[in-house]
Protein backbone atom coordinates (compact mmCIF):
# COMPACT_ATOMS: atom_id res chain seq x y z
CA UNK A 1 0.00 0.00 0.00
CA UNK A 2 1.54 3.39 -0.85
CA UNK A 3 2.19 5.91 1.97
CA UNK A 4 0.60 9.20 1.89
CA UNK A 5 3.19 10.42 3.66
CA UNK A 6 5.26 13.58 1.58
CA UNK A 7 9.26 13.99 1.29
CA UNK A 8 11.40 16.77 2.09
CA UNK A 9 14.67 17.73 -0.18
CA UNK A 10 16.72 20.20 1.65
CA UNK A 11 20.64 20.90 0.89
CA UNK A 12 22.88 21.20 3.58
CA UNK A 13 26.71 21.70 4.02
CA UNK A 14 28.57 18.76 5.39
CA UNK A 15 29.27 20.47 8.68
CA UNK A 16 25.75 21.46 9.04
CA UNK A 17 24.88 17.91 7.97
CA UNK A 18 27.07 16.71 10.91
CA UNK A 19 25.44 18.97 13.47
CA UNK A 20 22.38 18.10 12.31
CA UNK A 21 22.99 14.00 12.38
CA UNK A 22 25.12 14.35 16.09
CA UNK A 23 22.61 16.84 17.57
CA UNK A 24 19.51 13.86 16.31
CA UNK A 25 21.74 11.45 17.88
CA UNK A 26 22.07 13.38 21.33
CA UNK A 27 18.79 13.31 21.73
CA UNK A 28 17.77 9.46 20.67
CA UNK A 29 16.02 10.21 17.61
CA UNK A 30 16.22 9.53 14.02
CA UNK A 31 17.12 12.26 11.75
CA UNK A 32 13.70 12.12 10.39
CA UNK A 33 11.90 12.36 13.44
CA UNK A 34 14.55 15.15 14.81
CA UNK A 35 13.96 17.20 11.47
CA UNK A 36 10.44 16.76 11.66
CA UNK A 37 10.37 18.28 15.44
CA UNK A 38 12.82 20.72 14.25
CA UNK A 39 11.08 22.11 11.37
CA UNK A 40 7.38 21.95 13.36
CA UNK A 41 8.56 24.05 16.24
CA UNK A 42 7.90 20.74 18.76
CA UNK A 43 10.09 20.41 21.91
CA UNK A 44 13.11 18.53 21.44
CA UNK A 45 14.07 16.14 24.58
CA UNK A 46 18.13 17.17 25.21
CA UNK A 47 20.74 14.10 26.24
CA UNK A 48 20.87 16.03 29.88
CA UNK A 49 17.02 16.24 30.21
CA UNK A 50 16.81 12.50 30.36
CA UNK A 51 19.23 11.71 31.71
CA UNK A 52 18.58 14.17 34.81
CA UNK A 53 14.91 12.13 34.27
CA UNK A 54 16.61 9.12 35.20
CA UNK A 55 18.79 10.07 38.09
CA UNK A 56 15.82 11.87 39.66
CA UNK A 57 13.53 8.57 38.77
CA UNK A 58 16.33 6.27 40.85
CA UNK A 59 16.54 8.52 43.91
CA UNK A 60 12.69 8.53 43.88
CA UNK A 61 12.99 4.70 43.91
CA UNK A 62 15.72 4.80 46.39
CA UNK A 63 13.50 6.96 48.52
CA UNK A 64 10.32 4.85 48.81
CA UNK A 65 12.73 1.92 49.06
CA UNK A 66 14.30 3.81 52.32
CA UNK A 67 10.79 4.60 53.63
CA UNK A 68 9.45 0.98 53.31
CA UNK A 69 12.41 0.18 55.68
CA UNK A 70 11.37 2.82 58.12
CA UNK A 71 7.69 1.27 58.26
CA UNK A 72 9.12 -1.66 59.16
CA UNK A 73 10.75 0.07 61.96
CA UNK A 74 7.97 2.19 63.21
CA UNK A 75 6.31 -1.75 63.40
CA UNK A 76 8.41 -2.82 65.64
CA UNK A 77 7.86 -1.14 68.68
CA UNK A 78 11.36 0.77 70.15
CA UNK A 79 12.45 3.85 72.08
CA UNK A 80 13.45 5.42 68.86
CA UNK A 81 10.12 5.53 67.09
CA UNK A 82 8.41 8.78 67.70
CA UNK A 83 12.41 9.52 65.54
CA UNK A 84 11.58 7.08 63.11
CA UNK A 85 7.80 8.52 62.24
CA UNK A 86 9.60 11.77 61.80
CA UNK A 87 12.23 10.74 59.48
CA UNK A 88 9.36 8.43 57.46
CA UNK A 89 7.31 11.56 57.01
CA UNK A 90 10.30 13.96 55.96
CA UNK A 91 11.32 11.05 53.61
CA UNK A 92 7.54 11.01 52.00
CA UNK A 93 7.84 15.00 51.86
CA UNK A 94 11.24 15.33 50.01
CA UNK A 95 9.56 11.74 47.72
CA UNK A 96 6.70 13.28 46.59
CA UNK A 97 8.38 16.78 46.07
CA UNK A 98 10.99 14.81 43.79
CA UNK A 99 8.32 13.41 41.47
CA UNK A 100 6.67 16.70 41.21
CA UNK A 101 10.37 18.21 39.52
CA UNK A 102 10.09 14.89 37.42
CA UNK A 103 6.77 15.46 35.89
CA UNK A 104 8.07 19.19 35.35
CA UNK A 105 11.00 17.86 33.26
Amino acid sequence: MPTKKKTLKSYVTQDEYNEISNNAERTRLTLSTYIRKACLGCPLPTFERQKAVRELSIVAGDLGRLGGLLKLAILNEDKHQDNTRRILEDIMHIKEELSLKIMEL
